[in-house]
């Protein structure tokens, strides 16, 4: 059996057909496709898009569920030859991964899910068995609509070689080529709208109520966004960021220079930093501006949450105080594993985290884990995990390592602590429910002059796409200054 492969990647990326609508055609339903041509599920070609009725309450909706970035990397086609000469289609498979869209070097972005999608068919199965082809066919239209060929892949009607008209019209819907229907081509732009983007909304005592919007441009393998909160709160320069993004199917880099209000001390940074949807009277000491650059590199598609290399320069100014802290650092984080999460699948792995910076109390913080998943009989599985954290230099307390707050080193107790030197571990057993896991833990953790401990159970969602603890923090070692008690931890991207 003869096979001939065939791999591509598409000129035009997936995330710039999906679509969203709340109300569609009268009915109120959340709606989130990708646009074939057709237009969404239910859209009358001839009649076009639904009327303006429904756009104030589509727009809304677009802001609040955001864009979805999703590509598809490779496509990879197998041909077999069937009928003594003919080529036919044999399997096909889609290579690219989905996730939350953000256009920013400030923080780490979201984690994409890669995903794979395979199609085979049987072509003797599409025919009568001895039914023959002609040796020679001169009529390629004639022999593509007649019943001697299994039935066309595509949905449209087979062409000939000699008609190139809807070879031009898709080469003009993804900005390539000459010629074609330029109604086809894909709006380069995307716009969050002042008061209908709900997620560039918020209150404080430095801006008041601010009112957000942006405005992206994609350019192909580049793209840019330009993100303003106005506020109604004070007359002067508003919070902004101008983002730049290359992407490739195996790195991607962001670039921004922004303006942005923070919440916390002076160099807590973007990730720790975020002011939230409402802040009172009260925190209003607890702000401060931060001026800057900074440029982050990752892999491409699924693989962003492997590696990140963050370089940054920036300057933050007190909202009340009129102290300043200028320094220029970076980060690096590395994230290998081997192996799977699944059902009866084994697989170790490591979290290495190395930043730092220059200028304002310098100062280097590292933190080294490592993890492995043994799986059991009955669809249990065995989890493990250790690690250590320390900080070297000159550091302010917002650049210490913080624990017993997030449930990422111990779960179960009230307070935070910072801590220059900390070690943990933890173990946690797990049995698979289909899509859910049910999950029993025992945390551990040590700083210089004090243990932590907590047991709880859990679920577990899509292999950590989502997780919620119950823990009970106890008393275990030397006391410690967090209150240990019943606590409450969802996370995301979390399997331990």
């Amino acid at each position: 059996m003869a096979l001939v492969r065939a791999a591509y990647r598409p000129a035009k990326r997936a995330d710039r057909e999906v679509g969203r609508r709340l109300l569609h055609h009268g009915e109120w339903g959340p709606l989130i496709w990708i646009d074939s041509g057709a237009g969404a599920p239910g859209d009358d070609p001839a009649k076009g898009s639904p009327d303006l009725l429904a756009l104030p309450v589509n727009l809304p909706f677009r802001g609040v569920v955001g864009k979805v970035e999703m590509d598809v990397s490779a496509v990879i086609v197998d041909f077999q030859q069937w009928g003594g000469g003919w080529w036919r289609p044999r399997s096909a498979r889609w290579e690219g991964y989905f996730g939350k869209d953000m256009i920013s070097a400030t923080q780490r972005p979201p984690a994409g899910i890669p995903f794979t999608v395979e199609w085979t068919v049987d072509i003797e199965a599409l025919r009568a068995p001895g039914a023959q082809l002609p040796p020679d066919p001169t009529d390629p239209e004639a022999l593509a609509d007649g019943d001697l060929l299994p039935p066309p892949i595509r949905r449209d009607p087979a062409k000939g070689g000699h008609d190139y008209a809807d070879v031009a019209t898709e080469l003009a819907a993804i900005g390539i080529g000459r010629g074609g229907d330029a109604m086809e081509n894909a709006n380069p732009w995307f716009f969050r709208i002042p008061g209908i983007a709900v997620g560039l909304m918020r209150y404080n005592p430095v801006e008041g109520f601010s009112v957000g919007g942006a405005a992206r441009r994609d350019f192909g393998w580049w793209r840019s966004e330009l993100t303003v909160r106005a506020a109604t709160g004070s007359l002067g320069l508003p919070d902004m960021e101008l983002a730049l993004q290359h992407d490739h199917p195996r790195r991607t880099t962001r670039f921004s220079v922004y303006r942005t209000l923070r919440r916390g001390p002076l160099g807590i940074g973007a990730r720790e930093g975020e002011p939230g949807y409402y802040a009172g009277s009260a925190d209003s000491a607890a702000f401060h501006w931060s001026h800057g650059a900074a440029i982050r590199f990752t892999p491409g598609g699924g693989r962003r949450a492997f590696f990140s290399l963050n370089l940054f320069a920036e300057r933050d100014d007190s909202t009340a105080t009129g102290g300043e802290r200028t320094r220029v650092g970076g980060e690096v984080e590395w994230k290998p594993w081997r192996g799977a999460f699944g059902e009866g699948s084994g697989g170790v792995g490591a979290n290495v985290n190395v930043r730092g910076s220059v200028g304002g109390h310098s100062h280097v913080k590292a933190m080294v884990e490592g993890a492995v998943v043994v799986p059991l009989a009955w669809r249990f599985s065995l989890g493990a995990k250790a690690g250590a954290a320390r900080v070297w230099g000159d550091p302010l307390p917002q650049d210490l390592w913080t624990i017993a707050t997030n449930g990422s080193w111990v779960r179960g107790h009230k307070d935070e602590v910072e801590t220059q030197r900390t070690r943990m571990g933890r173990v946690d057993l797990q049995r698979s429910f289909g899509i859910w896991r049910l999950s029993v833990y025992a945390d551990l953790a040590s700083v210089e002059d004090a243990d932590y401990c907590a047991v709880g159970a859990g679920l577990v969602l899509m292999d950590g796409l989502f997780r919620l603890d119950v823990a009970r923090g106890v008393d275990c070692g030397r006391e410690g200054g967090s209150e240990a008690g019943w606590r409450l931890h969802p996370r995301a991207f979390a399997f331990f």
